[in-house]
């Protein structure tokens, strides 16, 4: 709950939206739900594109706005198309109920999506409020240990501080770029996370 402030300015900021928390209020969400406040949010970033491969997401997520505000779901090809689409977003639909929607009405139609714009290595940070934002959203400042052993002392574990990024290996020219603004760090292989590979950027003490 530390950060709600920012949540608040983000809400005021776009003058829609609500701020719900958890049963313990330890977290909070920012959440736009009517289609007349989520156009407010699209043309936003229409406007200022994301720069990551969330913007594969965002194309995704305006095309099935427009499906839904033109109750195009409302048919069979339509709803169709609505569950391709939403099976391509960040969270697939699960197996056993996409299994259910394929035996009730065919299989899922072949998505023709328009080409989304992929940023490259030239990428540059804009200035040093985009890294603030960024890092807001995507960093963390913590620390972590490791296992050695040395002739004189035997088994040690050392301690490290370090600032971290962590991006889909899609995005590693934003890393790049963070590490070019920066001037310091390293970008290194992390866990696979949902058989996803990802990067870090490390700054180590």
């Amino acid at each position: 709950m530390r950060d709600i402030e920012i949540l608040k300015q983000i809400k005021q900021f776009f003058n829609v939206g609500t701020i719900s928390y958890n049963l313990n209020k330890t977290s909070a969400i920012f959440r736009v739900r009517s289609l007349n406040d989520l156009s407010i949010i699209l043309k936003f970033f229409q406007k200022f594109p994301l720069l990551t491969s969330k913007r594969h997401n965002f194309n995704l997520f305006v095309i099935l706005y427009e499906i839904i505000c033109r109750k195009q779901h409302l048919t069979i090809t339509g709803f169709m198309k609505a569950i391709a689409i939403i099976n391509n977003i960040n969270n697939p639909i699960k197996p056993e109920l996409l299994a259910e929607i394929i035996h009730s009405f065919g299989p899922l139609p072949l998505l023709i999506l328009p080409p989304v714009t992929i940023l490259d290595k030239f990428f540059l940070i804009p200035n040093p409020w985009w890294i603030i934002g960024f890092i807001c959203g995507e960093g963390s400042f913590t620390y972590g240990s490791s296992k050695y052993i040395t002739a004189k002392f035997g088994y040690r574990i050392k301690y490290q501080l370090f600032f971290e990024i962590a991006q889909n290996t899609k995005d590693i020219y934003i890393l790049q770029a963070i590490l070019k603004f920066l001037g310091t760090g390293i970008i290194s292989s992390a866990a696979e996370r949902e058989k996803e590979k990802y990067l870090n950027l490390r700054l180590e003490i």
